[in-house]
Formats: C-alpha cells, sequence, structure tokens
C-alpha cells in the first residue's frame, strides 16, 4: 500500500485481510461512481426529454444566429419541422418590425452584458406575427467564455388579445362603441404631449345634447337611444378616422380634431356640423329635431395647456351657447 511519509512516497507490505479490505473499498467505490454516471445519464436523458417534447419553443443558436437545435415545441409554435430550421438564422423568424431590436440581442450578448426577459415579436412559417415571451440563456466553454444561446419562447399571443379586448372595454362606451371619458383622457393626453412636440394644433369640441332628458320622459328611453344614436352618425360621418370621438357620459360627447391649420379652422369644422345636424333634421323631419350645443377649445403648442384645462375651456364655451337659447 502506498503511502506518504515526509513528502516521499513509500509503500508498506499489506496482510491478507487489509489487501481484501482494500480491494473492497475500491470495488465500492467504483459502483458508487458507475451508479453515479447512470443516474446522470438518466438525468441527462429525462431533461433532453423534457426540452424536446416542451410547449415552449426552445433552441440553441450561434454567435451569429444560426440556430443549431430546434425542439418540437418549436416545430409547433413557427411551423418548420427541425430539418428546415437547423442552419436557419434567428432572424428569419423575426418581423421586420422587431428585427432591430433581435439585433441589439444578439450584439448585447456578445458583450457578454446580463438580458433580462422581455415581451417580443415573431413570425411563423406561414406569416402570422406571434407575441412571445423571451427568456435568454448564455452558454459557455470551460473558460467561461460565451459559445451559444438557448432561448426558451412562450406564445403568449391569446393573453395579448385578451388584454387588448379588456382594455378596449374598459376604453369604450357600451352603446355607441365610442371611446367612454376613460378611453379619451388616455388618448387625448398623449395627442397634447405628440402636438407639443411636433408643433401641432389640435381643436376639442364639447358637444351637449339638448332636451334629451325631456325626450325620454315624453317619449321613453328608446327614442332618447335613438337620438343619441343618430347624433353619432353624424359625428363619424363628419370627422376623420384620425379624430378622436367620445361619449364622456349621458348627453355629453368630445371629438379632438387633429390636423387643424389656425383658428380659421374651427368655425369651418362648428359649421360643418352644424351643417350635418340640420340636414338630419330636415331629412327626419321628427316631433323632437336634433338640437345640440357646441363649445370648442383650440390647442396651440407655443402656449400648451393640460388635458383638463383643455377640456374645461370647451365645457365652458358650450354652456354659454346653452344659456343663449
Amino acid at each position: 500500500m502506498a503511502v506518504l511519509t515526509g513528502g516521499i512516497k513509500t509503500y508498506k507490505s499489506m496482510t491478507k485481510e487489509e489487501l481484501i479490505q482494500e480491494l473492497i473499498m475500491k470495488s465500492n467505490q467504483l459502483e458508487e461512481m458507475e451508479k453515479k454516471s447512470i443516474q446522470d445519464q438518466v438525468g441527462f436523458r429525462r431533461l433532453a426529454t423534457m426540452v424536446r417534447d416542451s410547449n415552449d419553443a426552445i433552441t440553441i443558436q450561434d454567435l451569429d444566429g444560426t440556430i443549431t437545435e430546434w425542439n418540437r415545441g418549436a416545430e409547433r409554435m413557427y411551423g418548420y419541422s427541425e430539418t428546415e430550421a437547423l442552419g436557419m438564422n434567428i432572424l428569419d423568424i423575426v418581423p421586420d418590425l422587431s428585427k432591430e431590436e433581435a439585433v441589439g440581442l444578439i450584439q448585447q450578448i456578445k458583450t457578454g452584458r446580463p438580458i433580462d426577459s422581455l415581451e417580443t415579436k415573431r413570425v411563423t412559417k406561414d406569416k402570422r406575427i406571434l407575441d412571445v415571451w423571451l427568456t435568454i440563456t448564455k452558454l459557455t466553454d470551460d473558460n467561461g467564455r460565451v459559445t451559444a444561446v438557448a432561448t426558451t419562447e412562450r406564445d403568449i399571443t391569446e393573453r395579448k388579445q385578451m388584454e387588448h379586448k379588456l382594455k378596449l372595454v374598459s376604453m369604450t362606451d357600451d352603446m355607441t362603441g365610442l371611446y367612454n371619458r376613460r378611453g379619451f383622457r388616455l388618448l387625448a393626453e398623449k395627442l397634447l404631449l405628440q402636438a407639443e412636440r411636433n408643433n401641432n394644433r389640435l381643436l376639442l369640441l364639447y358637444c351637449d345634447l339638448d332636451n334629451l332628458k325631456v325626450i325620454n320622459d315624453r317619449f321613453g328611453h328608446r327614442e332618447g337611444d335613438q337620438v343619441i344614436m343618430d347624433f353619432v352618425d353624424i359625428l363619424k360621418n363628419t370627422f376623420r378616422k384620425a379624430d378622436i370621438i367620445a361619449r364622456l357620459g349621458g348627453d355629453e360627447f368630445t371629438v379632438l380634431v387633429t390636423g387643424v391649420k389656425n383658428l380659421w379652422s374651427e368655425q369651418v369644422i362648428i359649421k360643418n356640423l352644424k351643417e350635418k345636424i340640420s340636414g338630419h333634421n330636415e331629412q327626419e323631419r321628427r316631433s323632437h329635431p336634433l338640437e345640440v350645443s357646441i363649445g370648442a377649445s383650440y390647442f396651440n403648442p407655443v402656449h400648451p395647456c393640460t388635458i383638463d384645462e383643455f377640456i374645461n375651456r370647451a365645457d365652458n364655451a358650450m354652456y354659454k351657447e346653452k344659456k343663449k337659447k
């Protein structure tokens, strides 16, 4: 048996019993090593099966974006078989609108900087755009150098569509389909910021249906609802899709008009709307003509204002007109 004595390897004789014990110990060590090797292999096979059969798209790419591994989840998600996908570049499944972002991620990986999971978009073989949740894992060699990248991509398209529908529901008026007060404020605030930044002018019309309560009380709410929908049709036929039409509630409506050139535009726009209302009354010849009080507020990017100031100015102008009637 070899032992160390003062740093020098020497040998001592062993009895038969000691030799047997030594051989048994070595045999047990080899057996444990074999068991661990088998367990590692089983664990690796299980992991490989999990990766292969995962519902998520799991891929491996080299640092140039060339795909070297492509699991069944990726086949189902993107429509490319493993044979088709291997050798493709990851940019081949990135839509044009996200390519700049993807190139930036590749560069970030090469520099070794950490990358957080993120929402992005991918494109399938049949050109469908998917929303995906992307997780990136850098693969390194024994020296710690990044040599490849593993990505896990989960399809969240249905979730995003549901979120969009819920957002629309929360921003729209049930009866008319127009934006409600919340939707109007969210969009108007963004437009005011853009107008100030890009030196654009805006016009806000605040409209109130006169005598709607009287119509409801005298002819019933069904007739009152018809008056509301008639006015909605007039608004839709008068203004462009770029303009924001909203029902703030009850008999109050707003229209945020974009692309306004000057103050003269205000008079032209209001005159056009009033002519459409008059034309409606003449055509329908109802016992209760559609009557609307209209106030306006002008947004000048040289002297910007808040959304509340913008709305209040138009609201006050509308009430001044209503009092004249």
